[in-house]
C-alpha cells in the first residue's frame, strides 16, 4: 500500500522456454487445433459451435467460444498465425457493433 490510499500495482512478463511436450501433450494440441478448425471453419464468430451437425449456436452473440480458447490457446504455446485471435477478436468485435448501429 502506497500513502495516501493508493494501491500500487507491478507487472512482470517472464518469457521462458517451454519445455519438449510429450506425446500425451502433443495429442491435446492436436485435439485443440482440430477443434479450432472446426470451429472456424462452421462457426466462426458465432457463440459455439455444434460439431455433429457442424452448425452455430448463439447464446449471448459474443463469440464466447473466442473468449474461452484465448487462455487454451496462449498456455499451448499457439500464438502465432491463426491462432492469433487478438486481432481477429478485435475485428469481429468491430463488425460487430458497427452491425447494431
Amino acid at each position: 500500500m502506497v500513502s495516501g490510499g493508493h494501491i500500487l500495482l507491478l507487472s512482470l512478463t517472464l518469457e521462458l522456454p517451454l519445455p519438449v511436450r510429450n506425446e500425451r501433450q502433443e495429442a491435446v494440441v492436436a485435439a485443440m487445433k482440430h477443434a479450432w478448425k472446426g470451429y472456424k471453419t462452421y462457426a466462426w464468430g458465432h457463440d459455439h459451435l455444434k460439431p455433429m451437425s457442424r452448425t452455430r449456436n448463439d447464446w449471448l452473440r459474443l463469440g464466447l467460444t473466442l473468449i474461452d480458447a484465448l487462455d487454451t490457446l496462449w498456455i499451448m504455446d499457439l500464438k502465432e498465425g491463426e491462432y492469433q485471435i487478438q486481432k481477429q477478436f478485435q475485428n469481429l468485435w468491430s463488425t460487430y457493433l458497427s452491425e447494431d448501429q
